[in-house]
């Protein structure tokens, strides 16, 4: 007998087709999507400031008038009674002037009318960094952070290599900062067990300081000068501020206003006096430009401090006569504004 297998096959046709029907009706899962991450916060927005920069009275100097090479950069000055001096990078040591008042100038045949400018190369080799003056005899110290090596030019002569001694040494680089005065020159070098070595002018050590703040680092050491002429020292990474007394000994300034920390950790350069009160730069440590750090109270303010466009502050010297601000543009001097009693009438 022969059989229709076709209803059979139909039907299985028909049920398979409702099976896939029943399962493309079916609602979909959504796809598992991974939760955003968290929103980074926008970094520290600082406000911009005036405090130095916009003191606009004395003499503005434009640094591209003084004759040095194409590329130079300031990185430091320092005031003589009669002289300011500037240290540019590459190494180039500037002394020009210190009159308030464009003085009149110098005829020179080859060159026409041009200021009285000293312009000093360093000795082969030198890269000079820092700098100091001796207000006792007008001599310009100077060093240099990648290697050991220590730099005297009195009055009217070059510079002249200063032998260093031969203990202690140092470990890593050579000086980070300079300063003279009262018959010894103070260096602090980059990485060393002592931080701070007192030298007489031959080089002769007299001593040391801060020994084996943190043993086997490269804690280092700031020195500046206020405008008084009392000499300074800052830790950095302890945050802590010494002053050299009568004795040529460093004592604790407990209530010193530190300029510090530096936000996001970023490492102090320098640091200066502006009147009475300590501030800090720390540049490259916020994109845009330079920190300004000043302590207020117990906390530390941050700026930006607006020297103008394409421009940023580098260092600020003063003394019992006036101030100097430094930027990268140019260079302003100023004599300290004295008040006047007005006479009695009679």
């Amino acid at each position: 007998m022969k059989t229709n297998s076709t209803p059979f096959f139909l039907l299985a046709a028909f049920a398979l087709s409702g099976c896939a029907g029943g399962a493309a009706g079916r609602p979909v899962a959504p796809p598992v999507v991974a939760p955003a991450p968290p929103a980074v916060p926008a970094p520290p927005a600082f406000r911009s400031s005036r405090q130095i920069c916009g003191v606009e009275t004395g003499r503005t100097i434009d640094l591209t008038g003084l004759g040095v090479p194409e590329g130079s950069r300031p990185r430091a000055l320092a005031l003589a009674r009669d002289t300011v001096w500037v240290l540019f990078e590459p190494p180039l040591l500037v002394g020009l002037p210190r009159e308030v008042a464009a003085p009149p100038p110098a005829a020179i045949a080859e060159f026409g009318a041009v200021e009285e400018i000293d312009l000093i190369p360093p000795p082969a080799g030198a890269a000079w960094s820092a700098l100091s003056v001796d207000a006792g005899d007008g001599s310009v110290w100077l060093v240099a952070e990648t290697a050991p090596g220590l730099w005297r030019k009195r009055p009217g002569r070059r510079p002249e290599t200063v032998p260093l001694p031969a203990t202690p040494v140092v470990r890593e680089r050579g000086f980070r900062a300079v300063l003279a005065g009262r018959g010894s020159v103070w260096v602090a070098p980059a990485c060393a067990d002592s931080a701070v070595w007192r030298l007489a002018p031959s080089g002769k050590l007299l001593g040391t300081a801060f020994d084996g703040v943190v043993p086997g680092s490269c804690s280092g050491v700031l020195l500046e000068h206020d405008w008084s002429g009392t000499a300074w020292a800052l830790q950095p990474e302890a945050g802590a501020a010494f002053q050299l007394g009568f004795d040529l000994g460093w004592q604790p300034a407990e209530d010193f206003a530190v300029p510090l920390p530096v936000p996001d950790n970023a490492p102090l350069e320098t640091w200066f006096f502006w009147g009475g009160a300590p501030f800090g730069l720390a540049p490259g440590a916020a994109e845009g430009g330079v920190l300004l750090l000043h302590r207020s109270a117990e906390a530390v303010e941050a700026f930006r401090e607006n020297c103008g466009a394409d421009n940023a502050l580098v260092d600020v010297a003063g003394d019992g006569l006036g101030w100097a601000v430094l930027t990268r543009r140019w260079l302003r001097l100023a004599e300290h504004q004295r008040e006047t009693t007005p006479a009695s009438a009679e």
